[in-house]
């Protein structure tokens, strides 16, 4: 079972033990038995409850989701490429463009997915990051081309200290929370 699937397996075990643990709590509160006797106090999480009201900023789940793998796509093709920087290996252009092309298509399986105004409030974010990822991957291919990355390979905080690239990385590292939550957020790195 490769690693991802256990994990998966894991949680979905632990979900269903949590459920199943509720459903005896309220079953033994339906029935009448009193716990106060063991010394042990029970609370009932009630998920089956309905949300106090529905909120505009929610994001929908197809779209969550998409946002979640671009995003994923995106953070990849940016780390590849900055992996590469550290370890000193020369920029590989026909695989970033590898890179770009599948997060380009995440992106776009994204924008299909945008069906409410949080979706697509959440969309132009992605999209912003997309494009950043972009100009800084360009940039870095017309720089290599031009054998202009000397300042990358020589310092160690050349990266770090790269306006475009620190934006993109904050941007990711917000998204992908933001959108594995459901619910829309906005931040500075990722206008």
């Amino acid at each position: 079972m490769r690693p991802n699937r256990l994990c998966k397996a894991i949680l979905i075990g632990i979900s269903l033990f949590a459920l199943a643990e509720i459903a005896a709590a309220r079953d033994e509160r339906s029935s009448g038995s009193d716990h106060r006797d063991s010394g042990k106090e029970t609370i009932v999480v009630s998920v089956w409850a309905a949300a106090d009201s529905p909120s505009e900023e929610s994001l929908s789940r197809g779209f969550a989701v998409a946002g979640l793998k671009a995003t994923i796509a995106l953070r990849e093709w940016q780390r590849r490429i900055a992996s590469n920087i550290q370890i000193h290996l020369p920029l590989c252009e026909p695989c970033i463009a590898v890179d770009s092309d599948q997060a380009a298509d995440a992106v776009s399986l994204a924008t299909l997915a945008a069906s409410t105004d949080a979706d697509r409030a959440a969309l132009q974010q992605l999209l912003n990051l997309s494009e950043n990822l972009r100009r800084w991957s360009d940039a870095l291919v017309e720089g290599n081309r031009k054998w202009g990355l000397g300042r990358y390979y020589m310092s160690p905080t050349a990266l770090t200290d790269d306006p475009l690239f620190k934006k993109s990385e904050q941007c990711a590292k917000f998204l992908a929370p933001m959108l594995a939550s459901g619910r829309l957020a906005e931040d500075r790195s990722c206008q």
